[in-house]
């Protein structure tokens, strides 16, 4: 069966003796044609593409997957490796993607990716309107006083980053506590309620 060793020490089958004496008779589209299917055999090249879709799909919805659940889900065909998940499927996605690792159940460590600012699988805070929404009904109302700045995190929030909005969010914020009662009483976004 094998006829001789190659180079490397690798043991050759005949068929390879034959197909390499073949070879040099083959014309440039043969050849081309010969290269294409041996692409086409190769494990090495698999397309994503179906898989960037249905997780992108999910972290919009949820805000979290993991490759293990991506797997679980049906998304991807095998257990992907940690790097091969984050390169060829987390990081086409498009979206402000983190990273965290967390212990699974059954022991070990697994990475989770969240959208940035749906941490706990949130809905998607993509306006100064719905950062507002948040941060009020995060508030103890029984408490006659709030510190609003504090809660000004760009981490959760990623949309504080742009900076000509942030007027947008005192408006706001300022609209929804007067609902409740509070009004601002500094510039630092300080909120009192009277009686």
């Amino acid at each position: 069966m094998y006829s001789r060793k190659n180079p490397e020490g690798i043991r050759m089958s005949k068929d390879y003796d034959k197909i390499m004496g073949i070879m040099p008779r083959l014309t440039r589209e043969e050849l081309n044609l010969v290269r294409k299917r041996a692409d086409e055999l190769r494990k090495t090249r698999t397309s994503h593409t179906r898989a960037v879709s249905l997780v992108k799909n999910r972290l919009e919805q949820t805000g979290i997957i993991t490759a293990r659940e991506a797997n679980d889900l049906g998304y991807t065909d095998t257990l992907l490796p940690t790097t091969t998940f984050k390169r060829c499927i987390i990081e086409k996605t498009g979206l402000d993607i983190a990273v965290e690792k967390i212990s699974r159940d059954t022991g070990g460590v697994e990475n989770l990716y969240y959208v940035r600012g749906m941490r706990d699988g949130i809905e998607a805070l993509v306006s100064m309107s719905s950062v507002a929404r948040d941060i009020v009904s995060n508030l103890d109302k029984a408490v006659p006083t709030h510190d609003l700045s504090t809660h000004l995190d760009k981490r959760k929030y990623p949309i504080l980053a742009k900076k000509p909005d942030l007027p947008k969010l005192r408006d706001e914020l300022i609209k929804l506590m007067s609902e409740d009662g509070y009004e601002i009483t500094t510039s630092r976004l300080d909120f009192r309620r009277y009686a």
